[in-house]
């Protein structure tokens, strides 16, 4: 389904059929067990544990990577109340999370080519702060590869609990005994069950709690000892999530290729020095340039114009979101340039090469114009 005048979307996502999905659902009907922990997604947990090289029992499904960051970020805080160090450049879930396990956001810029934060920045960030730093949520952007050895040597050398919001990382996360991270599975990810995601715990003990608290924090005797949440992931969403994992090594390369496709369609305005293109190696969902001489919102108007959808995939960061207006943040400049140079463009797994063609078409039309003239149009 495509918005009123809209040709091509921004994404369009595609989750296993009715046939892959099938099977599965007989064994639903069979068993009649539809969530709290059923064999499905006990299933799904052991495949995911075994593809991230995770201990047994240390991957936990929710119902969403943002109510799994929350989670993870509750159980990590001692107190309610504390710091979430976190980046500007990223999905406003993060904040959202943070807020909901009782945080408050502190926004931090990121560094300009790894569009991440990194250890030296929140070191010095450290010093300027008075107030209590309960966590600090590192951001994969786009899925690129985050340095969670960095990371654990950080919180050994702070005791500052470091959680990775790698919603769109599922190629590239790894599972570490002292850094948890959460990989979203909604339909836009480029393995996804519709709404859901995980935790890798880094360890059993931490996953048993976590998943506690996915329960509204039940023990065995069905007593809350933990603040929890009702964020289980269903039978039917580890249905689909087995089909979509088992057709895994296909849907990577795909994303590849079609990513490489894409890339050399727009190689030559690259070569003009009108965009940069980053070189990920990994399967993303997204599809972005960088401008070097126009402004995003001119290009999103004009690719518009011509039925196509593009968008500042993250907004203009989220610290302009007015629900986090009043949080506390550093300079925040090389966010305000993302934010302003970074689009992305129509993409999906199945995207014929025509529709690239045509979006590279109509880029370079844009891109011929002067800044100023670009200006006017919009």
């Amino acid at each position: 389904m495509t918005r009123a005048g809209v040709i091509l979307p921004t994404l369009r996502p595609r989750l296993p059929g009715a046939d892959a999905i099938g099977p599965f659902l007989r064994e639903i009907d069979r068993r009649r067990w539809y969530s709290n922990f059923g064999p499905l997604n006990e299933r799904f947990e052991q495949e995911l544990a075994g593809h991230f090289e995770a201990p047994p029992g240390s991957v936990v499904t929710v119902s969403s990577a943002t109510a799994g960051l929350s989670l993870a970020l509750r159980a990590a805080s001692a107190e309610t109340g504390g710091l979430c160090m976190m980046p500007a450049w990223t999905f406003v879930a993060t904040p959202v999370a943070a807020v909901n396990a009782g945080l408050q956001p502190y926004f931090l810029d990121v560094d300009p080519q790894s569009w991440q934060l990194t250890v030296d920045s929140v070191h010095r960030a450290l010093g300027k702060v008075r107030q209590r730093i309960s966590a600090v949520v590192v951001v994969a952007p786009f899925g690129a590869p985050v340095e969670t050895a960095a990371w654990a040597e950080f919180y050994k050398q702070t005791g500052i609990p470091v959680i990775i919001d790698a919603a769109a990382g599922f190629d590239t996360a790894r599972s570490h005994p002292e850094i948890v991270s959460v990989i979203s599975l909604h339909a836009t990810k480029v393995l996804g069950v519709g709404e859901g995601g995980f935790i890798l715990c880094g360890n059993k003990e931490r996953a048993e709690q976590l998943r506690r608290m996915s329960n509204f924090g039940l023990d065995a005797a069905r007593r809350s000892i933990y603040p929890g949440a009702n964020a289980k992931l269903s039978e039917y969403a580890a249905a689909v999530g087995l089909a979509a994992f088992r057709r895994w090594p296909q849907t990577r390369a795909a994303f590849l290729r079609k990513a490489a496709l894409y890339r050399s369609e727009l190689i030559k305005s690259e070569e003009d020095g009108d965009i940069f293109l980053r070189n990920d190696r990994h399967a993303s969902a997204t599809f972005n340039v960088v401008l070097r001489r126009h402004k995003a919102g001119e290009l999103i108007a004009r690719m518009s114009e011509g039925g196509m959808e593009a968008r500042r995939w993250w907004s203009e960061g989220c610290h302009r979101h007015p629900a986090f207006a009043d949080s506390k943040r550093d300079d925040l400049s090389v966010t305000d340039r993302l934010v302003e140079t970074v689009v992305a463009l129509p993409f999906w797994v199945d995207m014929r090469r025509a529709q690239m063609s045509a979006v590279a078409t109509r880029l370079r039309d844009y891109l011929r114009l002067r800044p100023e003239e670009a200006l006017e149009l919009g």
